[in-house]
């Protein structure tokens, strides 16, 4: 598989922008895309965005030329949000004072933060949780006793000793557990370094990131290869500056 990084294109760049500008700037944008470029260009980084551009195009009452396919991959994202996400949050929010102090990380963070207007917008498969990588023997083994199984390559001794996180899923139940922000990095990760506010989510209360500390997590982790674009992580680090929190 080809490791080249990204590369913005003429195609793809205006997709970034119509996201990002103000209100009555949107729809000729929208329009001289729509003229020169089929949906399909749309490649698996951006894709992301289409809830996100839906929901703008909704907001702004303007019909985008592929109404019908904008409006699908929303309600899909919206099915896979309500009804896929609720299962991990429901088994977060119901841990008991045995699990260490988390917070919630990434794409499930950002619907409580940026996003929290409509979650929807925000697609992910999973939720991501951090803590502190002292406590990550006893989050795994918690993870363990209550039935889960490591969905690596790797092994169980490999990931604790080498990686920064590890997949648990459980009958359709899948969290990322962190320990740490940065694959590479050499320094031990430790809560008491980073910036947290809790907020209000429903009936319960979680720990987010500051906005800074998300900007920063969102530009290094999205900078590493993936055989997915990285593309996907540039919208949430843009909302976060405009966010200013």
């Amino acid at each position: 598989m080809s490791k080249n990084f990204w590369k913005a294109d003429s195609s793809l760049i205006p997709i970034l922008k119509i996201c990002l500008a103000p209100d009555s700037q949107v729809e000729p944008m929208l329009r001289e895309w729509e003229s020169t470029h089929l949906v399909e260009v749309i490649d698996g980084g951006l894709i992301r965005y289409i809830p996100f551009l839906y929901r703008r195009f909704l907001d702004l009452n303007i019909e985008p030329r592929d109404n019908f396919i904008l409006r699908g991959v929303y309600f899909k994202s919206w099915w896979a949000q309500t009804v896929f996400q609720r299962e991990n949050l429901e088994f977060l929010f119901g841990l008991d004072e045995k699990f260490p102090k988390f917070a919630l990380l990434k794409g499930t963070a950002l619907q409580y933060s940026i996003y929290s207007s409509d979650p929807r917008t925000r697609p992910c498969d999973d939720v991501d949780i951090l803590v502190n990588s002292s406590e990550r023997y006893s989050a795994v083994q918690y993870f363990l006793d209550a039935g889960f199984r490591l969905d690596s390559v790797y092994t169980l001794d490999y990931v604790m000793n080498f990686r920064k996180s590890a997949p648990f899923t459980r009958a359709g139940i899948s969290i990322d557990l962190n320990w740490g922000l940065y694959e590479y990095s050499r320094y031990p990760s430790n809560l008491s370094d980073f910036k947290f506010r809790r907020i209000k989510a429903g009936a319960n209360e979680i720990n987010l990131l500051s906005d800074t500390d998300n900007l920063v997590h969102s530009i290094i982790h999205g900078s590493g290869w993936n055989p997915v674009p990285s593309t996907r992580w540039i919208l949430d680090a843009a909302l976060l500056i405009k966010n200013g929190n």
